[in-house]
Protein backbone atom coordinates (compact mmCIF):
# COMPACT_ATOMS: atom_id res chain seq x y z
CA UNK A 1 0.00 0.00 0.00
CA UNK A 2 2.74 2.21 0.69
CA UNK A 3 4.32 1.50 -2.81
CA UNK A 4 0.65 3.21 -4.55
CA UNK A 5 0.44 6.48 -2.29
CA UNK A 6 4.23 7.18 -3.36
CA UNK A 7 3.29 7.02 -7.43
CA UNK A 8 0.26 8.84 -6.60
CA UNK A 9 2.04 11.68 -4.70
CA UNK A 10 4.68 11.65 -7.92
CA UNK A 11 1.85 12.16 -10.00
CA UNK A 12 0.67 15.13 -8.14
CA UNK A 13 3.88 16.41 -8.11
CA UNK A 14 4.00 16.69 -12.08
CA UNK A 15 0.51 18.31 -12.68
CA UNK A 16 1.39 21.27 -10.36
CA UNK A 17 4.66 21.62 -12.70
CA UNK A 18 2.92 21.86 -15.56
CA UNK A 19 0.08 24.39 -14.05
CA UNK A 20 2.99 26.32 -13.56
CA UNK A 21 4.73 26.41 -16.76
CA UNK A 22 1.08 27.48 -18.74
CA UNK A 23 0.64 30.07 -16.45
CA UNK A 24 3.72 32.07 -17.00
CA UNK A 25 3.69 31.57 -20.67
CA UNK A 26 0.46 33.76 -20.50
CA UNK A 27 1.94 37.09 -19.18
CA UNK A 28 0.73 40.13 -20.73
CA UNK A 29 2.57 43.51 -20.93
CA UNK A 30 2.22 46.70 -22.42
CA UNK A 31 4.25 49.62 -23.24
CA UNK A 32 4.65 53.42 -22.31
CA UNK A 33 3.02 55.82 -24.83
CA UNK A 34 5.47 57.75 -27.48
CA UNK A 35 4.28 60.86 -29.00
CA UNK A 36 5.86 62.64 -32.37
CA UNK A 37 5.35 65.79 -34.70
CA UNK A 38 5.18 65.82 -38.47
CA UNK A 39 5.96 69.26 -39.92
CA UNK A 40 4.31 70.78 -43.33
CA UNK A 41 6.45 70.17 -46.50
CA UNK A 42 8.07 72.45 -48.21
CA UNK A 43 7.07 73.45 -51.89
CA UNK A 44 9.89 73.34 -54.77
CA UNK A 45 8.73 76.11 -57.52
CA UNK A 46 10.92 76.17 -61.07
CA UNK A 47 11.61 79.29 -63.40
CA UNK A 48 13.19 79.37 -66.74
CA UNK A 49 14.86 82.70 -67.38
CA UNK A 50 14.46 83.98 -70.47
CA UNK A 51 11.77 81.79 -72.07
CA UNK A 52 13.36 82.09 -75.90
CA UNK A 53 16.70 82.19 -76.34
CA UNK A 54 18.86 81.66 -79.57
CA UNK A 55 21.38 78.94 -80.26
CA UNK A 56 24.99 79.73 -78.51
CA UNK A 57 22.45 81.86 -76.06
CA UNK A 58 22.25 80.60 -71.93
CA UNK A 59 19.13 79.97 -69.84
CA UNK A 60 19.00 80.21 -66.39
CA UNK A 61 17.04 77.30 -64.05
CA UNK A 62 16.34 78.92 -60.57
CA UNK A 63 14.61 76.74 -57.93
CA UNK A 64 12.93 78.44 -54.75
CA UNK A 65 12.13 76.00 -51.81
CA UNK A 66 9.37 77.46 -49.79
CA UNK A 67 10.83 77.55 -46.85
CA UNK A 68 13.91 79.08 -47.37
CA UNK A 69 16.14 76.65 -46.41
CA UNK A 70 19.84 77.13 -47.36
CA UNK A 71 22.19 74.10 -47.94
CA UNK A 72 19.98 72.03 -50.11
CA UNK A 73 20.90 70.06 -53.00
CA UNK A 74 18.72 71.20 -55.70
CA UNK A 75 19.03 68.53 -59.25
CA UNK A 76 17.34 70.40 -62.48
CA UNK A 77 16.74 67.38 -64.83
CA UNK A 78 15.75 67.18 -68.46
CA UNK A 79 14.01 64.20 -68.39
CA UNK A 80 15.87 61.59 -66.98
CA UNK A 81 18.80 63.83 -67.68
CA UNK A 82 20.68 65.63 -65.24
CA UNK A 83 21.71 69.00 -66.40
CA UNK A 84 23.22 70.46 -63.60
CA UNK A 85 23.29 70.85 -59.16
CA UNK A 86 23.46 73.79 -56.78
CA UNK A 87 22.65 74.31 -53.69
CA UNK A 88 20.09 76.36 -52.01
CA UNK A 89 21.61 79.92 -50.70
CA UNK A 90 20.38 81.39 -47.09
CA UNK A 91 16.91 82.31 -48.63
CA UNK A 92 16.28 78.88 -50.32
CA UNK A 93 16.87 79.51 -54.32
CA UNK A 94 19.36 77.84 -56.22
CA UNK A 95 20.27 78.07 -60.20
CA UNK A 96 21.95 77.18 -62.74
CA UNK A 97 23.03 78.69 -66.03
CA UNK A 98 23.62 76.37 -69.04
CA UNK A 99 23.51 76.46 -73.11
CA UNK A 100 20.69 74.71 -74.69
CA UNK A 101 20.32 72.76 -77.91
CA UNK A 102 18.45 73.70 -80.33
CA UNK A 103 14.53 72.53 -79.74
CA UNK A 104 11.72 72.44 -77.17
CA UNK A 105 13.04 71.74 -73.51
CA UNK A 106 11.04 70.55 -70.36
CA UNK A 107 12.94 70.81 -67.35
CA UNK A 108 11.99 69.86 -63.62
CA UNK A 109 13.86 69.59 -60.18
CA UNK A 110 14.20 67.83 -57.15
CA UNK A 111 15.37 68.70 -53.50
CA UNK A 112 17.66 67.17 -51.59
CA UNK A 113 17.47 68.39 -47.70
CA UNK A 114 20.79 67.13 -46.00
Amino acid sequence: MNSKLKTVGLILVVALITVGVVYAVSYFMTSNPVTGTVTPQATLSLALSPSTVTLGDSWTLTATVSDGTGGITVTFLEGASTVGTANTDVSGVASITFAPTVGSHTYTATATHP
